[in-house]
């Protein structure tokens, strides 16, 4: 049997269309299996600090946040298990002056679990103003964002954070991921000028091809739906 130490992945849009690829090199599974002693052990004793101390638990969770740490994963999921969210992402609102650096590491935690994590929370201003402290500082100029939303929540301004400059990904979640009951999905745009982006695209990575934007809602322009998607048949 042949050892392979790397993988290619090809990444494709769920249109079918490849949009890159990423070449990762596979750990020696000794070292993998270590690590992942090493992680169980650190999420149990986080769990448990939860558990005990909920405060000290979100404290040191804006204090892995803010350096960086690899143990704010395992952290934010031990706080998440014990319904802590809320609480630990209003503690983060009022994080100061966070290295790029850290705010980079954040990012991909958020690309991996932002989904979850606004339902979590449960309250999108909340989440948002402590995204503002914690995610890459936006660089840029006004621009033109499309979203896949479901008709429900758009209808009732229950509107998510994730946006993107590409309108055929936007299309695909209107028609799929959040085509939903009652009454299918949406595309909807706006003008997202500066003050409402908080967080550019990062063009890499199996989710690059959304090119998500984060955005503020409250400061988007106008917001206009383009397209109904209604539900398949049956």
């Amino acid at each position: 049997m042949t050892d392979f130490e790397q993988i290619k992945i090809v990444i494709v849009k769920p249109d079918g269309r490849e949009s890159g690829e990423l070449i990762i090199d596979l750990p020696d599974p000794k070292l993998a299996a270590d690590q992942k002693a090493k992680t169980d052990a650190a999420f149990a004793e986080m769990r448990t600090l939860a558990q005990q101390n909920p405060d000290m638990a979100i404290k040191n969770f804006a204090a892995y946040v803010f350096d960086g740490a690899t143990e704010a994963t395992e952290m934010l999921y031990a706080l998440r298990q014990e319904g802590l969210a809320k609480r630990a992402f209003e503690n983060l609102s009022q994080i100061a002056d966070m290295h790029h650096d850290a705010r980079m590491k954040f990012y991909s935690i958020w690309k991996e679990k932002g989904h979850h994590l606004r339902r979590e929370v449960g309250d999108d201003f909340i989440l948002i103003d402590a995204l503002k402290r914690v995610l890459p500082v936006y660089i840029g100029q006004a621009v033109r964002l499309y979203r896949g939303e479901a008709e429900k929540e758009f209808s009732t301004g229950n509107i998510g954070l994730s946006w993107t400059s590409d309108k055929s990904s936007a299309e695909i979640f209107a028609g799929g991921w959040n085509c939903l009951e009652p009454s299918g999905g949406v595309l909807i745009e706006a003008i997202a000028p500066i003050e409402a982006i908080i967080a550019g695209p990062i063009i890499d990575g199996v989710t690059g091809w959304e090119c998500e934007y984060v955005v503020d809602r409250r400061r988007l322009g106008n917001i206009k739906a383009l397209k109904l998607f209604p539900l398949p048949q049956r």
